[in-house]
């Protein structure tokens, strides 16, 4: 063996090398094995990839193995034809003149392919022999810078394929571990804890932030959960701030109502219903009218013909309630007050309460957070109720029905009827 100086590297040269094996591995004993069936002074070995599987090439360092171990071998690191055959003239590292043959076939080196030659006539004699063999044209290096020259383009040795994947590295076939095996792993080691030092640390401050963020998201959730539970109202529509008082309901209703005829063209007045918008009545067929006057604006019930009904708008109720948008639901009375109320409302004149029956609180759920509206709904109807009362304005001592219905908080007048006699139909909203 002989070491070669080509890109200011040295590379070593001289194995001889066994045929291609499709077993990437093989081990020390049986690389051993080989050796003693070879030449028993054979005592490096190195390995080679091809397209045909791997070679496995062994040279004789002996007493200069300390030259031979940092330096990777040549065959496996040059980039060459697959079938190629030359000669190149060399100075090895000591100075000494020598010929180097090399010979590949189909991208395998040649068992004798990698010989080294310390007579010009005898490295010719094998190249002739070689040539004839193979068929192939030869190129040589007729001086050292000739065919350093030639080969310096076609080494590839990156830092990644020499410490991680070893190739072209010599293994001493007497030591276990060589100097340049335990360089490589080394190598090898120090990447790894590199790795997994980064690994580490990355994972380290990964499932730190992981760990923060999920602190932050439990606080903002119970912190939404204190919110949702603190102010449920913000959830629900305050659906009584947008009614009118019912002075304000009745004002706009009785007007026209007061001002109905009882009949018209025949047809008596059944019914008058004003829901705050318009006044819907129905009227009923008499002995006289006939069907095709009608009263003004009514159509006849196609299910029953001797009905007829019409409508009156009504202009819309300009109403600002004291319990408007923008002020607190706790304004509302409770359950027990709002009663209590409306029972003395009934009392003082003379009418008829059909009791309310509060609702169970709405509720929702916003962010899996159950929220529960802080008030009950309820209607209510207010039946008999004399003439005298309906008057949209408040008597000399100022007050009245609809005075005092406009003191309780949260309560709506729906509709007003005229049906034999006046009633009324409403909404309250009590807190719980």
């Amino acid at each position: 063996m002989e070491l070669v100086i080509i890109n200011n590297h040295p590379w070593a040269v001289g194995l001889r090398w066994l045929p291609p094996v499709k077993r990437r591995f093989v081990g020390h004993k049986a690389l051993l094995a080989q050796v003693q069936e070879m030449d028993g002074s054979f005592d490096v070995s190195a390995r080679c990839h091809s397209k045909q599987g791997v070679q496995f090439g062994f040279g004789a360092a002996g007493e200069s193995w300390a030259r031979y171990a940092p330096m990777p071998a040549l065959c496996p690191c040059l980039d060459v034809p697959p079938d190629f055959l030359g000669l190149f003239s060399f100075r090895s590292t000591e100075g000494k003149e020598f010929w180097w043959l090399h010979l590949r076939i189909g991208g395998a080196v040649a068992e004798f392919g990698d010989q080294v030659f310390y007579s010009e006539q005898e490295a010719r004699d094998a190249l002739a022999l070689m040539k004839k063999i193979a068929g192939l044209q030869v190129e040589t290096g007729d001086s050292p810078m000739a065919s350093a020259m030639f080969l310096e383009d076609r080494v590839r040795l990156t830092p990644l394929e020499k410490w991680v994947r070893g190739k072209g590295h010599l293994s001493n076939l007497k030591k276990l571990a060589s100097h340049s095996t335990v360089r490589r792993m080394a190598g090898l080691a120090a990447i790894v804890t590199v790795i997994l030092s980064v690994a580490f640390f990355w994972s380290y401050y990964a499932d730190r932030a992981a760990r923060e963020a999920a602190r932050q998201a439990r606080e903002e959730r119970i912190q939404r959960k204190t919110d949702l539970e603190s102010h449920p109202e913000k959830f629900f529509p305050m659906t009584w701030q947008e009614k009118p008082l019912a002075t304000d309901f009745v004002a706009a209703c009785l007007p026209v109502m007061m001002d109905l005829p009882l009949s018209s063209n025949g047809w008596e007045l059944q019914s008058a219903i004003c829901n705050g918008k318009k006044v819907t009545l129905e009227w009923k067929h008499a002995s006289g009218a006939d069907f095709i006057r009608l009263p003004d604006g009514a159509r006849l019930d196609e299910k029953d013909l001797r009905t007829a009904r019409s409508s009156i708008a009504l202009k819309p109720v300009d109403s600002r309630r004291p319990d408007g948008p923008g002020t607190d639901h706790f304004m509302l009375l409770n359950r027990e007050e709002s009663l209590g109320l409306l029972a003395e409302i009934t009392q003082s004149t003379a009418t008829k309460l059909t009791p309310p029956s509060f609702r169970p609180q709405k509720n929702r759920t916003i962010d899996k957070v159950k929220v529960i509206a802080p008030w009950h709904e309820a209607n209510w109807e207010l039946s008999s109720i004399p003439d005298l009362l309906m008057e949209s304005k408040t008597g000399p001592d100022g007050i009245g029905l609809f005075a005092m219905l406009a003191e309780i908080p949260g309560l709506t007048v729906e509709s007003i009827t005229f049906n034999n006699g006046w009633s009324m139909k409403g909404s309250i909203y009590a807190r719980h």
